[in-house]
């Protein structure tokens, strides 16, 4: 239910009042809460929006006290654990929550991005955004999973968001490749191994690699190519200066009928590069 103050509905589903109380002060929402903000740029009420949120500067410009929270509340204490990037309701706003998620991370923020078809009611398309979460190795049988494993790989980013693509990123060293949320330490050339999966409705046209919210490459893909594996190699970077994280992106053409109604992109979670 939406708390009220001032005639201002701020919505749970939102995010603010999930770990605030009405006096400005944190929820204890226990251990194993995953607090998510959802669709953060969709109007006026939800997150992002509502506290005028400088995802550059992670600092919030709204006064407190205008969302009926006392004036010494800090709204730019940004206590929650996941994004939902990618909702297939809004996905208007998917380059604006893209980027501000983008720029959360790289001002250190932990948040996972997630992504959800939002398919309220039967003329809705359900699952044209999905999470993939990454449990281990014969840990993934709906009937035994560990519901603790989820939380865990959510807040360590071990996480994809697929829209009809299925794209996977790490980085090699050695004979391994980490997992997206993973580090690596890198010394010479970065090696980011890439690989993308879809089904035969699914166009794909471009790769684009992100480093930190920059995008440093493109790579394009034949829209006509109905193959289950679309791409699967390894892309040569050079060494950054500093330490940083790269976010592979997959994006479509066409909505993907008459599966998907929308032509949002997938993409991967962070992978981060430690540079000695």
């Amino acid at each position: 239910m939406p708390l009220v103050r001032d005639g201002k509905a701020l919505y749970l589903a939102y995010g603010l009042e999930v770990w605030r109380t009405t006096d400005g002060k944190k929820r204890d929402l226990g251990p194993g809460a995953i607090v998510q903000v959802n669709h953060p740029r969709d109007g006026s009420t939800s997150l992002f929006n509502a506290i005028n949120l400088n995802a550059a500067t992670g600092v919030a410009g709204t006064d407190p006290s205008a969302l009926g929270l006392p004036s010494d509340t800090d709204l730019s204490d940004l206590d929650f654990d996941a994004i939902e990037v990618a909702n297939a309701s809004s996905e208007n706003d998917f380059e604006q929550v893209f980027a501000d998620w983008l720029q959360l991370v790289g001002n250190g923020h932990r948040a996972c991005a997630t992504g959800s078809s939002d398919s309220h009611g039967l003329a809705a398309y359900a699952g044209e955004a999905r999470t993939y979460v990454y449990v281990g190795p014969g840990n993934d049988d709906p009937r035994t999973i560990d519901q603790d494993a989820i939380v865990a790989a959510i807040r360590a980013r071990r996480v994809v968001v697929g829209t009809g693509a299925f794209v996977t990123a790490g980085i090699e060293t050695g004979a391994t490749t980490t997992l997206p949320g993973d580090t690596a330490s890198v010394t010479g050339e970065v090696r980011l191994r890439i690989r993308v999966q879809a089904a035969p409705w699914r166009q794909l046209q471009r790769i684009r690699i992100y480093r930190g919210a920059a995008e440093v490459q493109a790579i394009e893909l034949d829209p006509q190519d109905t193959s289950t594996i679309r791409y699967d190699q390894v892309v040569t970077l050079p060494l950054p200066a500093t330490d940083t994280f790269y976010v592979v992106r997959v994006d479509a053409t066409g909505a993907g009928a008459p599966v998907n109604d929308s032509a949002m992109p997938s993409f991967t979670n962070p992978v981060f590069v430690d540079v000695p």
